[in-house]
């Protein structure tokens, strides 16, 4: 607040009882004495009217200023098309940051706009309000990427990054790749914490990609990049959204992997395995196979003679084109009484037993329990 500029705008932390309930806008004439230095302030709050927002910034002289200060700063031929592509951009910028960064700041970010463009890069630019009320955090997200679910985890992330108490956003789509993301953390003065532009970007750059990013990514890394992407090929259409919810990309290759090894003589898979922190006598189990679903009704009845009290299933078809590629059927398995042997110990015992029951080697019936308890 004592810079020398002699002009300041702002957002003040009141909101408006008249019109719209928004923050008030804020400008700042400051007193200066014989030697320049700044000894006061007039400040006064309000609503900025319509024509601030509905004029083009060429049409506003104290904007007209500052672009031209800007374009003139960016070294781009005169008359060309780049040059006008660049005030393009300015012209499309929130009103409110025109008014309130200076023409340094608007003229580095414009710039990095102008040369990201058409790249399907993200990239982040934030501005501390002079009184540390608020920081002004812009992220262009490329379109195919932005959903509200992403927004949320973007403004998460910044409200706990920067200290904040509150937040709003507002969006900017264009005819460009990217859309606009513009989130305000409302913060308390000498309460903001520290940042680095660049880190947030790198920070924010992975929460853009998707499930089926993620999980081709894991591919090449464990297959290399040909291996990967035929197998994520194979399974990327048929994967249903249910499935994709409830599962890591971690689980998901491990579950690709068993359904990989699937065959005529081989047509059933099992995965016998509890989770971290759950009740000992809880247990879940992964069936895999080719084709059409195995019923419940016929699941059901085998799980039961192994002592399992079915406490939830959940079945994840994987079509493509109407047709049935594989399946999975994910339960919740009670125990009436604690493993008598470690888990690793009795899954084999289990898994085999199981598929001998499934493929008819042999019968379903209640000495199926001894498996569970003596392995």
């Amino acid at each position: 607040a004592l810079k020398p500029e002699l002009l300041l705008f702002s957002k003040s932390n009141n909101l408006s009882i008249i019109h719209r309930p928004v923050y008030m806008d804020f400008i700042g004439i400051k007193k200066f004495n014989d030697k320049g230095e700044v000894i006061g302030e007039h400040r006064f709050l309000g609503l900025f009217t319509a024509e601030a927002y509905r004029l083009l910034p060429r049409e506003i002289p104290l904007l007209s200023q500052k672009i031209e200060s800007i374009v003139e700063q960016a070294h781009l031929p005169k008359n060309s098309h780049a040059r006008k592509l660049f005030e393009n951009i300015l012209s499309q910028f929130p009103r409110d940051e025109l008014f309130q960064a200076d023409a340094k700041r608007i003229g580095e970010m414009a710039l990095s706009v102008f040369h990201l463009r058409e790249r399907d890069a993200l990239r982040f630019f934030a501005r501390k309000d002079t009184y540390e009320s608020f920081v002004s955090c812009y992220i262009y997200v490329p379109k195919e990427r932005y959903n509200t679910k992403l927004r949320r985890r973007f403004e998460d992330y910044l409200m706990q990054k920067l200290g904040g108490y509150d937040s709003e956003f507002s969006t900017h789509f264009s005819e460009h790749i990217h859309v606009r993301l513009h989130i305000m953390i409302r913060t308390k003065p000498g309460e903001v914490a520290k940042y680095d532009s660049k880190q947030i970007e790198a920070e924010l750059t992975p929460m853009m990609l998707d499930w089926g990013d993620e999980t081709l990514k894991l591919l090449h890394q464990q297959l290399g990049n040909r291996k990967g992407n035929s197998l994520f090929k194979q399974y990327e259409k048929s994967i249903p959204s249910a499935y994709k919810d409830d599962f890591t990309p971690e689980t998901a290759i491990a579950d690709f992997a068993v359904i990989q090894s699937l065959t005529d003589s081989q047509p059933l898979g099992v995965n016998l395995y509890q989770l971290p922190d759950e009740d000992e006598q809880t247990l879940h189990l992964k069936l895999y196979g080719l084709g059409d679903i195995a019923t419940l009704s016929d699941l059901l009845p085998i799980l039961e003679h192994f002592g399992f009290t079915v406490k939830s299933a959940k079945p994840y078809r994987f079509t493509e084109k109407g047709d049935n590629i594989a399946w999975i059927v994910n339960f919740t398995l009670q125990l009436s009484k604690p493993l008598a042997k470690p888990l690793d110990e009795l899954a084999p015992h289990f898994t085999k037993a199981f598929i001998n029951t499934w493929v008819g080697i042999d019968e379903s019936d209640a000495f199926d329990k001894l498996v569970m308890s003596n392995g």
